[in-house]
């Protein structure tokens, strides 16, 4: 099996340059790899530094809170991406206490050359990606390596017969810190030790409400107690969500798509003009008071936007890709969504508990927005379950 997977890594890695003369994605993975790698070998690490791993945003959201946790203790935290896009949104938010790189691809030399570049005295590894090489030879420095945040459910591939590899590469962490009871118990049943820690987005997203990050403009255009805003939505969200302020002309929208490509948006507008809905684009900076819909045509501002509105319909409940649900339920919003919400244990449980309400069509939301009522229910849940970072330093 290892001979497999290293004959695999290697016709990807060969096969990658071909694929990026046909994919702007694989060549944007390549090329801004390639420009990381240059800025990285100039660079020279001293004091005290610890390597923080995320496979993309939102392992980084995770990790965030650790990441703080050390900058304020002195530490430089070098933090690794595996995706680009979660490389493109941190790299320019570098501080003296955070370095921002990529993730050398599964080869023995580089990471032993980026280990003895970084001197690391700790490494945490955010969730998942388990790369046999890369953490091969993290485990032969003998630096203390914990992942943390990690959950498995049932199906999941760890128990798989022929993933033997991985099982392994998990008992040799340091310590393993999964995010509920659920996962602990799987891999007992693997044979595998594991803490409960919680979940580091808990604590992430009472740290971002904390920071009262508000956007006057958007509080001066409308009222919050009128306000729908669909998070990071696909196109079933969207004609929900269309269809309802149609209906609804005085409730306005704050619309943050998943993709925000020029294509999408473009289809968007189209959408919006054939309903007649008028619309401003955040990227223009002209947010007109008379318009009925904002459309976030960028990244990284949602989670600055929930608090100015009263529903949050989370995108990626209708295609299995749930979108983060923590965040407007830190803001005190309820929250709707689609019923594929499975893989995400945090939206179960909320739903469980009447916080998360599901929707499968253009009625559903109407009604859940005539009968909505406010309380504090969302937050308490946020704070009930928070508690992460303190599990795990005490577990260090």
């Amino acid at each position: 099996m290892k001979f497999l997977y290293k004959r695999g890594v290697f016709l990807v890695k060969l096969f990658l340059p071909f694929a990026a003369l046909f994919s702007t994605k694989v060549n944007t993975f390549l090329q801004s790899r390639k420009e990381e790698e240059r800025i990285f070998t100039q660079k020279e690490f001293f004091g005290k530094n610890i390597w923080f791993h995320c496979a993309s945003l939102g392992e980084y959201e995770q990790a965030k809170p650790l990441i703080h946790y050390y900058s304020d203790k002195g530490f430089m935290c070098v933090v690794s991406f595996f995706s680009p896009s979660g490389y493109k949104i941190i790299k320019p938010k570098e501080s003296k206490s955070m370095y921002v790189t990529y993730l050398p691809i599964e080869s023995r030399s580089d990471v032993k050359a980026f280990i003895e570049s970084v001197k690391p005295e700790k490494i945490f590894w955010i969730k998942y990606e388990l790369w046999l090489i890369t953490l091969e030879e993290i485990f032969a420095a003998k630096i203390p390596t914990y992942l943390v945040s990690a959950r498995f459910y049932e199906g999941h591939f760890i128990s798989k017969w022929w993933a033997g590899l991985w099982r392994n590469c998990l008992s040799r962490f340091t310590r393993v810190f999964v995010q509920e009871e659920d996962s602990k118990n799987l891999l007992l049943r693997l044979g595998l030790e594991s803490i409960v820690s919680g979940d580091l987005r808990f604590d992430n997203v009472l740290n971002m409400v904390k920071s009262k990050n508000y956007h006057d403009d958007v509080s001066n255009w409308s009222k919050k107690e009128n306000v729908l805003i669909l998070g990071s939505s696909w196109p079933k969200e969207e004609e929900i969500a269309f269809a309802f302020l149609k209906t609804n002309p005085l409730v306005n929208g704050i619309i943050v798509p998943h993709d925000v490509s020029i294509q999408h948006i473009s289809a968007i507008k189209n959408q919006l003009k054939e309903l007649d809905i008028s619309f401003s684009l955040w990227s223009s900076g002209d947010l007109k008071e008379g318009h009925q819909v904002l459309v976030v045509d960028v990244i990284g501002v949602l989670s600055q936007l929930y608090p100015h509105a009263r529903l949050a319909f989370v995108g990626g409940g209708f295609s299995g890709a749930l979108h983060n649900v923590l965040e407007p339920l830190a803001w005190n919003l309820p929250v709707v969504t689609g019923p594929k919400i499975h893989k995400n244990w945090e939206a179960k449980d909320a739903f469980d508990k009447n916080i998360l309400i599901i929707v499968k069509q253009y009625s559903d939301l109407q009604k859940v927005w005539e009968e909505l009522t406010v309380s504090n229910r969302p937050i308490e849940y946020i704070q009930k379950n928070s508690g992460a970072l303190n599990v795990i330093i005490s577990n260090l």
